[in-house]
């Protein structure tokens, strides 16, 4: 099973309405990669999509090392 090493979220808030949108990145350790669609939701919400993703894809979480959020200034940058 592939284990997951890092977590890293983009948010982006829609300044005009108010809301705020993320996506979730998995990182595993043989180098690859899987992003999310672009979710609504504010504050660790990239966590629960991340962990809706590894639920879904019954991949492991056991060696999970870090987290990270970065805040992207346009929608383009998710």
């Amino acid at each position: 099973m592939t284990e997951i090493v890092h977590i890293s979220g983009k948010r982006w808030h829609q300044r005009l309405y108010g809301n705020t949108y993320h996506t979730a990145t998995l990182h595993y350790a043989d180098g690859s990669s899987e992003t999310s669609p672009i979710t609504y939701g504010y504050g660790q919400g990239y966590l629960q999509t991340a962990a809706e993703m590894l639920k879904a894809s019954g991949k492991s979480i056991k060696g999970l090392k870090s987290h990270s959020v970065a805040d992207v200034g346009c929608r383009r940058d998710l």
